[in-house]
């Protein structure tokens, strides 16, 4: 086959457009907003049992006879329920599916070919309204689609089966990129002739041929295996060097000027991709959007709701589930039923899977309390009498497929939101839990933490659950590079602190009066602070302490601001309190239950509205005398010219704070004031970990990419100044407001706690009431309050540590924690 002509890339936008166009003009004529203008599609998104279809059906009865309704669903269960909805407004609509007439096509068209120009209703499936050959009398109808469609269709074509068919019917159109061509019919007469009759060999490809000739889709071919197999005609003998590759994305026509009924459209692969490749505008359509029942689920929906997941450190997909785990000869789709099994006990329950599923579930004889339900299962009420779900389908997309979504601009996030998620959430919405009355708790039983983290975040709040088994955890390796980059960070430690004991100091008041009478210094106050190398440290013996005078520490820290540092995991950290162990040698040190006492506030400024001067202003250069406090500021290592927020500040104490509630009471008096000048913690970019008392920073640092944004300034912190301008905690913990005690009142949900407390107490009460076997649920339990309820770790550990003792909670604390720390939670020392 002789190289299939590619046009001159320079013309590529216009020709495109022009295409668009044409297809448009043709089959849509006397059509709405066929103008030069951006598409507009109008959307209703709002989530699953919100009223849609029922608000859709009133708007229609409304405006009956102002036009004619086509009304588009992806299935036929779902038709003939709003065909009853519609018929419970006083409408006599029409149905025309495989099921009512054949050939459905030709039906459809006579019967809009017929009708009169106002007042006719039809449903029609998705299949066969991407099908229509042309748009009879476009002006006299008004088009609804209910359900966002799928926009993608992937092609793998065997060129040694099908390389005279390309060669004939099909050419390259513009260039896109450098990765991607537009596909195009050498012919449409003749490829039309083609599909009309297809022969045994075309019928394999036919459905890729329709989509080259339809006016609704785009196609694209990957240029690499275009090149090198259509071109020069190389065929390999394994298979691989066979095939050549395509990919076809619905366009804008099928949708331009009509309305898209669905819950979370915004994170449809169709949205992105028809605003961004398209320049789509969306827009809501308020007459039917007014009218719904609730626009984001109501927070009872999410207090019903039992999220548990399987996997809490692997993604889950259709190549996994047929390995082989470990040494018992079961795949991993056996382990995860089972464990899913284990959970349902004798319950009954829905479940889906892939087509090719081969598993125990489908043993009825076994399984009599299961029920099947299809994967995708958009609109249907028909198992709304279920409360517990099992989940476990991959939708993952072959490599090369998401290669060339990729290629369109399409990110592998974007991609996977609007596929498995968005899934796994409409099969969720078919049970007990779209019913606004029922008050039942509904289970749902996922593969993967992903999955699960962004189905409670559609949801608010809800309660999530690891319920899978240690052996399908990753077993973490320490490499070299670990064991070398701690051993530098370490280093780094010594060289700057030589020294620092070998032990963890907690009786500061020697160490303070040693160094007093070293240096005479007994008016003076003295600063302790911890110090260690990384951000995953729990241990003692990670820990170090250091006392300084004032101007010790503000030398100190403006050396280490001088320090150029290339990798931010470099950099060793700072703790303005100091530790007392108290759960015994194996505890973690770093934990609110361990405080002994700080001597000053550290404040992490992550980039808001308030610049390193605004905050000068209000705490030093234009405050009076009462105003004025003993402060360091400096930047963060991610202070850039993109980020020109981003510094800490590191306000001196006149005495030491020997509780949290006097700590805590400085930080609210700090945020107190900057909302008086008009920024709160959220327009200030002020992290509110600093408030706990016991988060760690990075020292001052200058990037080496970015030496010129170093900043480092001292305000009020010489020995006199600090007695005069220095933060006294006690008494701010005087003024500080105490929560009140709330009047009681009745009322029918009096027994209800707030999710968040009531999830951890059932969490608690489980563990407690376990003699043996504790660690994965220790784990579990950990993960929920920091992945779910967004707990800092201070607040996790003192849960954990709240637990019924035994010999080998330490470690199972610990090792939950460091976990945790290991998969970036609570890295906002950043």
């Amino acid at each position: 086959m002789g190289r299939m002509t590619i046009r001159n890339p320079g013309e590529q936008i216009m020709r495109i457009t022009a295409i668009r166009r044409l297809r448009t003009t043709k089959n849509y004529n006397k059509g709405e907003n066929m103008n030069d203008s951006n598409p507009v599609v109008h959307i209703v998104s709002a989530p699953c049992s919100s009223g849609k279809t029922y608000s859709t059906c009133k708007y229609i009865a409304a405006q009956r006879k102002r036009c004619n309704w086509l009304y588009v669903a992806p299935s036929i269960k779902l038709l003939n329920q709003t065909k009853t909805d519609l018929e419970d407004t006083g409408l006599k609509p029409t149905v025309i599916t495989s099921e009512t007439h054949e050939p459905v096509i030709g039906a459809i068209m006579r019967y809009m070919n017929n009708a009169e120009e106002s007042g006719e209703i039809l449903l029609i499936t998705w299949q066969s309204y991407q099908r229509l050959p042309f748009f009879e009398n476009r002006q006299n109808w008004r088009v609804i689609i209910d359900e966002v469609p799928q926009v993608d269709n992937f092609y793998s074509i065997n060129l040694r089966q099908h390389i005279d068919e390309l060669n004939e019917y099909v050419q390259l159109g513009g260039v896109v990129n450098e990765t991607l061509a537009v596909v195009e019919p050498v012919d449409h007469d003749n490829l039309k002739r083609l599909l009309d009759r297809p022969d045994d060999l075309t019928k394999i490809i036919q459905p890729f041929l329709s989509d080259v000739l339809s006016p609704y889709r785009d196609v694209f071919v990957d240029l690499k295996t275009w090149d090198s197999f259509a071109d020069r005609q190389v065929f390999g003998d394994n298979g691989t060097c066979n095939r050549i590759y395509f990919i076809s994305m619905l366009n804008p026509v099928l949708f331009e000027g009509n309305t898209l009924l669905g819950a979370n459209i915004e994170d449809s692969l169709l949205y992105n991709w028809l605003s961004s490749y398209h320049g789509v505008d969306f827009k809501t359509n308020q007459r039917i959007q007014k009218n719904l029942r609730f626009t984001k689920h109501p927070p009872q929906v999410g207090e019903r709701l039992r999220i548990n997941y399987l996997l809490r450190d692997r993604g889950y997909s259709k190549y996994l589930s047929g390995k082989l785990l470990g040494e018992k000869g079961q795949t991993w789709m056996d382990a995860l039923d089972i464990a899913a099994l284990k959970y349902i006990g004798d319950r009954d329950f829905l479940f889906a899977v892939n087509n090719d599923y081969k598993g125990r579930l489908l043993d009825h004889s076994k399984y009599p309390n299961a029920t099947r339900m299809p994967v995708i299962s958009h609109g249907l009420n028909e198992y709304m009498g279920h409360n517990l779900i099992y989940f476990p389908v991959a939708l993952n997309r072959q490599p090369r497929h998401l290669q060339m979504l990729n290629h369109l601009g399409l990110d592998d996030q974007i991609i996977k939101d609007s596929t498995i998620h968005e899934v796994i959430y409409q099969a969720l919405m078919r049970t007990s839990l779209r019913d606004p009355k029922s008050d039942q708790v509904v289970d749902c039983i996922i593969p993967e933490y992903a999955a699960a983290a962004r189905l409670a975040s559609a949801f608010g709040t809800v309660s999530m659950k690891w319920i899978g088994d240690d052996e399908f955890d990753k077993k973490k390796v320490v490499t070299g590079a670990d064991r070398t980059r701690k051993y530098e960070q370490k280093k780094r430690l010594d060289k700057f602190l030589p020294d620092f004991p070998d032990e963890y100091l907690i009786d500061v008041i020697e160490l303070r009066q040693e160094k007093m009478a070293d240096q005479n210094a007994r008016h003076a106050p003295m600063y302790a602070v911890t110090f260690h190398p990384t951000i995953y440290d729990t241990g003692g013996d990670d820990f170090v302490l250091e006392l300084f005078e004032p101007n010790e520490f503000v030398r100190e820290m403006r050396s280490l601001s001088k320090y150029v540092v290339e990798d931010k995991a470099s950099n060793y950290m700072i703790n303005s309190a100091v530790f007392e162990k108290r759960n015994g040698a194996d505890a973690g040190l770093r934990r609110q239950v361990n405080f002994l006492q700080s001597s000053m506030m550290i404040l992490d400024f992550d980039d808001g509205e308030l610049s390193i001067e605004g905050f000068a202003d209000i705490f030093w250069k234009k405050a009076g005398n009462g105003g004025k406090r003993s402060f360091l500021i400096f930047n963060s290592f991610s202070r850039s010219p993109a980020q020109k927020n981003r510094y800490r500040v590191i306000m001196l104490y006149k005495s030491t704070a020997t509780s949290l509630d006097a700590h805590k009471a400085v930080y609210d008096s700090i945020v107190s004031r900057l909302e008086l000048h008009g920024y709160t913690e959220e327009t200030s970019g002020l992290d509110k970990a600093c408030r706990t008392g016991v988060q760690s920073f990075y020292v001052p640092c200058t990037n080496a990419a970015y030496p010129e944004w170093r900043y480092f300034k001292a305000f009020g912190c010489t020995t006199r100044e600090i007695e005069r301008y220095g933060i006294e905690p006690d008494a701010y913990l005087r003024t500080a407001i105490k929560p009140k005690a709330q009047a009681k009142v009745v009322g029918i949900h009096d027994h209800l706690e707030s999710d968040v407390t009531k999830s951890i107490k059932e969490w608690k009460d489980e563990i407690n009431g376990m003699t043996c076997g504790r660690r994965k649920t220790v784990f579990s339990f950990a993960f929920s309050m920091a992945a779910h309820h967004r707990l800092s770790r201070p607040e996790v550990e003192d849960h954990l540590y709240s637990l019924t003792r035994d010999a080998n909670l330490d470690a199972h604390i610990e090792g939950a924690v460091a976990s945790l720390e290991d998969k970036g939670y609570w890295q906002s020392v950043a």
